[in-house]
């Protein structure tokens, strides 16, 4: 268990990786020769040190593993609350009602009446801006 995995992991670390990098050579597809490639400096431990080293962080690597499928499950979770939400604010059921509140369609109807009011005095206004302005311009001539 230690020098393969252990060989594997310090390729995947920054200093191996970056010496990895500056000695490649191409430009759509890197290629590293084996002449250059035995030029990259590898950290060497005792075989003790690097079975202790492999356990490490496959231990880090399972708890990521666990904590990952954690996030996974909370996630599923937030939708699932999410759509509860929504079809309880819906429902009526999220706040208490209050009996003495107008209905919805009361209060559409409502909102409707005063928007056409709005509109059609701001029609009429439009027209009357428009017939002084015509009767200005008469008056010039």
């Amino acid at each position: 268990m230690g020098l393969p995995w252990f060989f594997a992991y310090a390729t995947r670390t920054q200093a191996v990786r970056g010496q990895v990098l500056e000695r490649a050579q191409g430009v759509a597809q890197k290629k590293l020769s084996l002449a250059r490639f035995s030029h990259v400096g590898y950290p060497v431990a005792p075989p003790l040190e690097q079975a202790r080293i492999v356990a490490e962080v496959e231990r880090r690597l399972s708890v990521i593993d666990n904590l990952e499928h954690t996030v996974e499950q909370n996630i599923a979770r937030c939708g699932g609350l999410r759509q509860s939400i929504l079809k309880r604010a819906f429902e009526g059921k999220l706040v208490p009602q209050d009996p003495a509140d107008e209905p919805a369609s009361q209060l559409l109807a409502r909102i409707r009446a005063a928007a056409d009011s709005t509109d059609r005095s701001s029609a009429k206004q439009a027209q009357g801006s428009g017939a002084a302005a015509s009767a200005g311009a008469r008056r010039r001539r």
